[in-house]
């Protein structure tokens, strides 16, 4: 079958290899993604890059978790993976030679193909280009190899000048020019979490949610005929983040609360009509053990009620961008201390409005 398998970003150990969201990853791959492949007969992967999370080290558990539900089902499926590198995956900046995947992954050798540097390989039935994270030693390689290479689709792990970075439509405004890829009627690439396209140029996307910055996004991977070039979108419908609006229509029986277990839940109260059953609400939550469980109330800071839900909607994403950035920054403050100084600063210039 010439059909493929595409998959990108993936971060083995995201979140400082936290025990929920190796969780939810080992789930997608034990329930759908191995499962859906193993039905079509696929048995190539083509994995755009940023394997692991880490750049400097990889956490022993995190890797046997993984070996477990990724890697050892490549050897028990028959299915060969075309592995790019990322930025993700390369302990130095300015070249790839150091890289997890090489060091942890060469038990697989017979089922693991590594790209760590550019080069033409044969999928599907077709040639495809492939490269790995462009970086100050591999340049000017690079773009020789994609003047000369004389592939119709490329493979790589790109920051690309004018995608969209995360949802929001916030652009990149470095990286690479777009017309680089000109010698190429496809470029498919990693590196950016939210799916885009240009109508030449893909961004694959991440397979599941990070941050509250991909709440509401698609999530998924992609099936691809590198002859026909024909293209499938499979969406991962299971969520790691749960944003619940509490208000004078909320029915608690709209939610499976058992399901949140494991998740990272955020209430936003707009309208509390009844304290009691607000409080029984919470508790049931509570007990369904979420990973993260945070109440957002807009009741006290908003006095127009018309404009409430609006209101709350733009408090939270603002708060859950803030709160993103800080729990994934390296500073070595208390960041539940700064976290709660923003929420407070914000909520404080919301009132003033």
């Amino acid at each position: 079958m010439a059909n493929v398998a595409m998959i990108t970003d993936t971060h083995f150990g995201i979140k400082n290899d936290s025990p929920d969201f190796i969780e939810h990853q080992v789930k997608f791959y034990r329930e759908v993604f191995f499962p859906d492949l193993v039905e079509r007969g696929i048995k190539t992967i083509l994995h755009l890059g940023d394997i692991f999370d880490r750049r400097k080290y990889t956490n022993h558990q995190t890797l046997h978790a993984f070996k477990e539900v990724f890697f050892d089902q490549l050897v028990e499926h028959d299915i060969h993976m075309v592995l790019i590198l990322g930025n993700h995956d390369v302990y130095y900046k300015s070249t790839n030679e150091v890289n997890s995947p090489e060091l942890f992954l060469s038990q697989y050798k017979d089922n693991i193909t590594v790209i760590n540097k550019p080069q033409v390989v044969k999928v599907g039935g077709a040639k495809v280009a492939m490269i790995p994270w462009i970086n100050a030693k591999n340049y000017e390689e690079s773009l020789e190899f994609m003047d000369d290479c004389g592939c119709e689709v490329l493979c790589g792990h790109f920051e690309i000048n004018g995608f969209a970075m995360h949802r929001g439509g916030t652009l990149s405004k470095g990286g690479l020019k777009a017309e680089i890829f000109d010698p190429f009627e496809i470029v498919f690439s990693g590196h950016f979490h939210e799916p885009s396209n240009d109508g030449r140029i893909t961004y694959l996307g991440a397979p599941y949610e990070y941050t509250w910055a991909d709440f509401g996004c698609e999530r998924g991977y992609y099936i691809f005929d590198p002859k026909s070039h024909d293209l499938e979108y499979v969406k991962n419908s299971d969520k790691m983040f749960y944003r619940i609006t509490y208000d004078e229509l909320f029915d608690p029986t709209d939610y499976d609360i058992p399901a949140l277990e494991g998740k990272i839940v955020r209430v936003i109260v707009a309208d509390k009509v009844n304290v009691d059953e607000f409080e029984k609400f919470v508790e049931a939550v509570q007990n369904a053990c979420p990973s993260n469980f945070e109440i957002i109330d807009n009741v006290s800071y908003h006095v127009d009620e018309e404009n409430i839900d609006q209101e709350a909607l733009k408090s939270e994403d603002t708060l859950g961008i803030v709160k993103s950035y800080v729990d994934e920054s390296d500073i070595s403050l208390d960041k539940d201390k700064i976290n709660t100084m923003f929420k407070s600063l914000y909520m404080e210039a919301i009132a003033q409005e």
